[in-house]
C-alpha cells in the first residue's frame, strides 16, 4: 500500500471541505483510481470539479504529482514506497 497525500486548492477545496487528506492506495494505483476514491468519498460535488462527462479529467482541473503536471489518468505513481503529493486545483476562468 502507498499513502497519497492530496492537497486541495481553488474551488475544489470548498467542495470537499478540506485542505488536505490522505488515501491508502495499491502500489500500482493510477491517477484515475485516486480520482475515483476522491469522488467516492466526497460525491457529486467533487466529481463536478474533477471529471468530465466521459470520465476524463475536467478541462479546468490541474493535477500536480510531486510538482509536475499530470493529465494522463492511467499514469501510475511510480515505483518506491515514498509518499506522493498530489495537488488538485481547478483553474479559475476569467479575470
Amino acid at each position: 500500500m502507498r499513502s497519497v497525500e492530496v492537497v486541495y486548492s481553488g474551488l475544489i477545496r470548498s467542495a470537499v471541505r478540506s485542505g488536505s487528506e490522505s488515501y491508502d492506495l495499491d502500489d500500482q494505483a493510477t491517477l484515475r483510481e485516486l480520482l475515483n476514491e476522491i469522488v467516492r468519498r466526497h460525491g457529486p460535488q467533487a466529481r463536478r470539479h474533477l471529471c468530465d462527462d466521459a470520465g476524463g479529467l475536467a478541462s479546468g482541473a490541474s493535477i500536480l504529482v510531486d510538482g509536475f503536471a499530470a493529465r494522463d489518468l492511467d499514469a501510475r505513481f511510480g515505483d518506491g514506497g515514498q509518499v506522493q503529493v498530489v495537488v488538485l486545483s481547478p483553474m479559475m476562468i476569467g479575470g
